[in-house]
């Protein structure tokens, strides 16, 4: 059956992008019933499962100045109301609620680096830690009466579902992201089956699925790879 592979990525070879870029695009993201101490978060606390409680939404941290129609804080894949009205009622997919937890007023373009020569004393502080950009940003409450509907589509885990499986398919594979992956892929055949939407390192798309909404994914910031499994 045919998938892509898909991973959010930052573009190294080019230098058009960064962390700051990264950042701003696909934001990042916990669910609401994780553990309020960052210390007994596991994988569990980034993203829904298939198999999980779906009434706890996804709390996103992003920029509120530019949403794309199709992001991946950390784990989870999140569309907005557009490719949902798409995706649906597509057989076998899950979807869960999203609301905004912060909102930072910034936004970079690709290419634009001004971040590191920016005057603002709050930028000037803390440029040193482009990647904490999200946590030290204020959160602009203005930005919430704006922010569009999004969902969280829910991936199968695989390696909640490989224990004590017989009937399993196996790839191998680089994943072409700016950490080149190596990507080993062991999952049940019955999973691939009844699952259109795969979690294993990186996410798997079925195609028919993936042909819904790849014109809304952003090449700039998402590596892809077709996957036969």
């Amino acid at each position: 059956m045919k998938f892509i592979a898909l991973e959010s990525t930052i573009d190294w070879k080019s230098k058009s992008m960064d962390i700051v870029h990264s950042l701003l695009f696909h934001g990042d993201a916990i669910r609401a019933d994780a553990p309020t101490d960052p210390a007994q978060r596991g994988q569990d606390s980034w993203s829904h499962w298939s198999g999980d409680d779906l009434s706890h939404p996804l709390l996103l941290t992003r920029s509120g100045v530019h949403i794309p129609p199709i992001f991946k804080p950390n784990l989870a894949l999140v569309v907005r109301e557009v490719l949902y009205q798409r995706v649906n009622r597509f057989p076998g997919l899950l979807v869960a609620d999203t609301q905004p937890a912060k909102l930072i007023n910034y936004s970079k373009s690709l290419g634009d680096f001004s971040f590191y020569d920016s005057n603002e004393p709050l930028i000037r502080r803390n440029m040193h830690r482009p990647d904490m950009l999200l946590d030290w940003m204020p959160n602009d409450q203005r930005l919430f009466a704006t922010f569009p509907k999004c969902y969280e589509l829910v991936a199968c885990n695989v390696f909640k579902n490989i224990h004590n499986v017989s009937n399993t398919v196996d790839v191998d594979f680089t994943m072409n992201n700016d950490r080149e992956t190596e990507v080993h892929f062991r999952c049940p055949s019955s999973v691939i089956d009844v699952h259109p939407l795969i979690w294993g390192m990186v996410c798997f798309v079925r195609r028919d699925l993936f042909d819904l909404i790849q014109d809304a994914v952003d090449p700039s910031y998402f590596a892809m790879r077709p996957v036969d499994i």
